[in-house]
């Protein structure tokens, strides 16, 4: 999904599909001549031949979706955990917002909506979250995301 894939790996036809969509991505061309070292010398990358260099904008990172535990008593494990992974992340560096409310009406639905500052704030979450307890045991719960990148506000 075009969604997960980092900026600087997608073609230009791909940004336009994903911008299409509605989706995240936001990119800032300057003219460049590169040549990518990796592959050797001589080599040039998708932006030296097109002449450009693709930068990620500095884009908040919104996540809105469910968590959807498969039974009551799982339910009741994820909301136990609930407190300490709220407090840990709401103090993470780049947290603009985190809440994650279960629902009255199904109680094995929890409602997640989070914003972080920027992809390298959000990235620095899901690694600490999938090392901890709350990521130890909630592994393997179905979720059902939608990982967006948008312009801050006012820019």
């Amino acid at each position: 999904m075009c969604s997960e894939v980092d900026a600087a790996g997608l073609s230009l036809g791909r940004n336009r599909l994903c911008r299409q969509r509605g989706l995240l991505l936001i990119l800032t061309l300057f003219p460049a001549e590169r040549t990518n070292r990796a592959k050797g010398p001589g080599h040039r990358d998708f932006s030296a031949r097109h002449g450009c260099l693709i930068v990620a904008s500095m884009a908040r990172v919104t996540l809105r979706g469910f968590l959807i535990a498969r039974s009551l008593e799982e339910a009741d494990r994820v909301s136990m955990l609930l407190p300490d992974h709220i407090r840990l992340t709401r103090a993470e560096l780049g947290c603009l917002r985190f809440e994650v409310l279960r629902s009255h009406a199904d109680p094995c639905r929890f409602a997640v909506t989070e914003a972080f500052r920027d992809r390298a704030a959000f990235d620095a979450h899901r690694a600490r979250a999938a090392a901890s307890v709350w990521g130890r045991t909630t592994k393997g719960i179905p979720r059902d995301y939608e990982i967006r990148e948008e312009p801050r506000d006012g820019g």
